[in-house]
């Protein structure tokens, strides 16, 4: 079966082969043996893509259901809280997100690669080794950085400390793993129902805080509090075997020195990469600029996020899916390298196109008038994370060679950017030199990540361009659209929704007649792992992207 993921048909994969090298030419799992232990038959290339597939649908599913909810939340916080009160949720809530991703240490990251390639090569007892060793972390290291850096930097009335404490470190040092196993089990589709539910539940919470105290305080815990209960769930979904080694930590010394190799520089990496993706812009306005300034950039930089929501969805599945697929039939990468760029590119190019223009001109009239400011913003944002969204599979093809310390140079490089602009311009210009220096940390991770992927596989420029032709498109047709409704003296809603139209129409046939989207192929490849009842209209709106030539250029 021809792999989603993976182009064309190749020879017999070599299952459970040792000898595959990082990026320092050393034996990338010195450590493991090359046996497929406790029973359990390898993964082979069709049921990676099965299961890809099927975590795409789930995970499509659940952005249907739940980006419609947080968007109301989100305004309903909005118009509530008030520009000040929405910049100050903005920063509390980045401050516990970069304080778990510095004491993380790269440890999950670590986790899911090595694990997903061990479990795709039927090497169990690896698997639990890994699951019980970073458990063992979160327990002993993890936890207790965390609750420091929360006790120093969060400044919230006493009886809400506790509840962060409780639910935001202590649940997540007990439970965390349980997620990440679903990961390595492929099993991207369970993962996704859960998120649904979570999601539900946790904007209930959010709901019923901002209604009964209406403070950011409050919605904060809220969440905090909704968020570590919820990590219960995926530990009862996880097969039995990983779950008694969730539950059974062991020391952090007792993983493999290859996982922490490849562990130390990823997790110094993505502490790196949190300053610029985790709003790190937010903290730096609120020591040079003043509460409104925080809370416009905050929405901007949500809102930039929700509309590529749907397209992401794709993409999240693909991370266990090319650790498979690397470990089981290397020759594929390159096809699913250039298949990904297509797909993510042709989806994310259309919603650019229609949907951005669209978003900005109904800010005011959704968030109300103290918000018009944020227009300009989301547009700007909204380009940046669409170049980005493109960007992200490659990362995971990056992440399946095991590609730590590039990760680790791209970051610094990324950071520096991103600070740099900051200190430089916010002082001067306040949330637009926030957007600013956000759009430019963004675009310069994209950029050294899919160009450096694309050397490995032996592409050229001009084959990475031609696959991202969509989002191109939909840069272009954006901005355009953007410039003429910009100042125009009508009601917001229709001309929303002559942007929209417009601009997706003039897309699709900018699309087509450049023949830079998806192909007959892609479209086919995708169709075929969705179910039944489903094929027919998903062939019908992902035709509308394809052009008529062979792919694989």
């Amino acid at each position: 079966m021809e792999a989603s993921i993976g182009g064309a048909p190749h020879d017999k994969p070599a299952v459970g082969r040792t000898g595959d090298r990082g990026e320092t030419g050393d034996p990338a799992r010195e450590d493991r043996v090359t046996e497929t232990s406790s029973g359990s038959p390898p993964l082979d290339r069709g049921q990676l893509q099965h299961r890809a597939i099927r975590g795409a649908l789930w995970t499509g599913l659940h952005t249907l259901v739940s980006l419609p909810i947080a968007f109301a939340v989100n305004i309903l916080l909005a118009r509530v809280l008030g520009v000040e009160g929405y910049g100050r949720l903005a920063y509390l809530t980045t401050v516990i997100t970069l304080a778990g991703v510095i004491a993380g240490m790269g440890v999950t990251t670590a986790l899911i690669q090595f694990g997903a390639k061990d479990h795709a090569a039927g090497r169990v007892s690896h698997v639990q080794r890994y699951l019980s060793g970073a458990q063992g972390f979160r327990l002993l290291v993890s936890g207790p950085l965390v609750a420091l850096a929360v006790v120093a930097l969060v400044k919230v009335e006493l009886w809400l400390l506790v509840v962060a404490l409780v639910f935001g470190v202590g649940a997540p040092a007990l439970l965390g793993n349980a997620r990440p196993a679903l990961t390595i089990e492929n099993r991207t589709d369970r993962t996704a129902q859960l998120t649904m539910i979570g999601n539900l539940l946790t904007q209930t919470a959010v709901v019923v805080a901002v209604l009964a105290i209406g403070s950011a305080d409050s919605v904060w815990s809220a969440r905090v509090i909704a968020s570590g209960v919820l990590l219960a769930l995926p530990l009862l979904s996880i097969s039995r075997r990983y779950r008694r080694a969730v539950l059974r930590p062991r020391g952090p010394w007792t993983l493999p020195r290859n996982f922490w190799r490849f562990a130390v520089p990823t997790g110094i990496a993505g502490i790196l990469g949190a300053l610029t993706s985790n709003r790190i812009e937010v903290v730096l306005l609120d020591w040079f600029a003043d509460p409104v300034a925080m809370g416009v950039f905050s929405l901007a930089f949500g809102l930039a996020g929700h509309v590529y929501a749907p397209a992401q969805a794709l993409v999240g599945p693909l991370l266990p899916a090319v650790s498979g697929l690397s470990e089981v039939d290397r020759p594929a990468v390159r096809h699913a390298f250039l298949r990904t760029s297509r797909v993510t590119s042709a989806i994310g190019g259309l919603l650019v196109a229609c949907a951005l223009p669209a978003l900005a001109v109904l800010v005011p009239l959704i968030y109300g008038v103290d918000f018009t400011l944020a227009r300009d913003h989301v547009m700007a944002l909204g380009v940046a994370s669409g170049v980005t969204l493109v960007g992200s599979p490659h990362y995971a093809f990056l992440m399946a060679r095991l590609g730590g310390r590039r990760v680790l140079w791209i970051s610094v490089v990324t950071l520096v950017v991103n600070i740099g602009l900051g200190l430089l311009l916010i002082p001067l210009i306040g949330v637009w030199g926030a957007t600013i220096c956000c759009v430019a940390a963004m675009l310069a991770r994209t950029v050294l990540v899919s160009m450096g992927e694309a050397r490995a596989l032996g592409l050229s420029l001009g084959d990475i361009l031609h696959n991202v032709g969509g989002m191109v498109v939909g840069i272009l047709v954006s901005t355009l659209v953007w410039l003429v409704v910009r100042d125009a003296e009508l009601s917001p809603v229709p001309v929303a929704i002559g942007a929209g139209s417009a601009a997706a129409v003039a897309h699709l046939l900018v699309v087509r007649f450049a023949r830079v989207g998806m192909s007959p192929e892609d479209v086919h490849a995708i169709v075929r792992g969705l179910p039944s009842w489903i094929r027919r209209p998903a062939r019908g709106a992902l035709g509308l992207t394809a052009h008529y030539q062979r792919a694989g250029r």
